[in-house]
This record gives structure tokens, sequence and C-alpha cells, in this order.
């Protein structure tokens, strides 16, 4: 009941998805973004600290990517020191910073995972990332949902692109991530995505 430790034990095979070209394109958006949103990423870094104390301003969320290789996504931290990482946010939750709302209701948390997507630990555009506790589960609960490890993590991705957020169920997920990031990836889908700042708001911490 634990999840494949290789992607060789993934299952069937699945034509690879990401090539050299998404590589580079995530390089050089990647860096034009971070550049462009290095002051915005600044004042909320400050606004982190000054409600928070001195409380880590980044917060490392263990993830599993591409590969089933576990990495931390950074973001900037949203809830109090003391909240603890082991349960999903809801609407409401009282361990949601004043700050840590604005943040997560537009999504400016997620910029610092413009530095994993420059480390070549996510991509722009991809499956979002899920915790290790979450693989394991969805992965017995669904053959295929571990073909979302055949192609990296994104900041954002097509099924949220899509509509499909937060109560989206297993199975409709799953699909969405097959025809969007590997059976039929469109690499017109890449900059509309960034572009467009669909920003997927993950709902865990």
């Amino acid at each position: 009941g634990t999840r494949p430790a290789r992607l060789e034990d993934l299952g069937e095979a699945v034509p690879p998805a990401v090539g050299p070209g998404k590589r580079l394109l995530d390089l050089w958006l990647g860096s034009l973004a971070l550049v462009v949103s290095a002051p915005l990423l600044g004042v909320a870094a400050l606004a982190v600290r000054l409600d928070g104390g001195p409380a880590p301003v980044l917060y490392r969320a263990p993830r599993i990517g591409e590969g089933m290789r576990p990495f931390l996504a950074l973001k900037l931290r949203t809830m109090r020191p003391d909240a603890g990482g082991s349960r999903v946010t809801v609407a409401g939750d009282a361990r949601v910073t004043r700050v840590g709302l604005v943040l997560r209701r537009y999504r400016i948390d997620e910029l610092p995972q413009l530095f994993n997507v420059l480390r070549g630990e996510m991509s722009l555009v991809g499956p979002r990332p899920e915790r290790p506790l979450w693989v394991d589960r969805f992965s017995i609960e669904n053959a295929h949902y571990a073909d979302r490890q055949r192609v990296p993590a994104g900041v954002t991705g097509w099924a949220q692109v899509h509509g499909l957020r937060g109560d989206t169920s297993i199975e409709v997920a799953t699909v969405a991530v097959r025809l969007g990031h590997i059976e039929n990836p469109k690499p017109s889908d890449f900059p509309e995505n960034v572009i467009g700042g669909h920003l997927a708001h993950d709902v865990a911490s």
C-alpha cells in the first residue's frame, strides 16, 4: 500500500510529455516572472514578517514531484507558526493569518515556487504537487493517479486552468492530468496558462 519507489513502477508506458524545449521555456519565463514579481514578493515577505514576528517567512512544504522524487515546495507562510501542516486548509480556517488570507486569495503565497522552477524541481505548467501522504492514498484509490509523476509538478496546471479545483473528484482530476499534461500536451496552453495568471490554489498549507 505504499507509493512506487521508482518511475518504472508506475505501470503502463505513457509517452513522455516533457522535452528540453519546455525546460528552456521554464527557465526563460521563470526568470522573467521572478524579476517582474520581485517587488511584490519583497513586500509580501515583509508583510508576513511584520504580521508573524520572527517565525520563518518561507514555508517548505514536502511534496512529491516527477519520478516520485520528494522535494520542498516553497511558499510564503500564511499560517501561524504553531499551526502544523497535517490538516487540509478549509474556508474560515483560524490558523490562517490576516496577511495569509490576502496572499492566498491572490495566490501570492505561491510566487516563491518560481525558485523551484529554476532549480528544476517544478515546471511553470504541470499537475500540482501533492503531499507524500496523499500520493500514497490516491495511488491506491486510483490506478492511474501515479501518471501525474511522469511529468514535472507545476506552479499551475491544466486542471486548475479549466476549473478543476478544491472538491474535484480524484477520478476527474486524474483524467484531466492525463489529457492535459501527458497524452495530449498542447504547447499553446503553456504561455496561456502562465501569462493568464492562473496560479492554482493549493488547499493544503
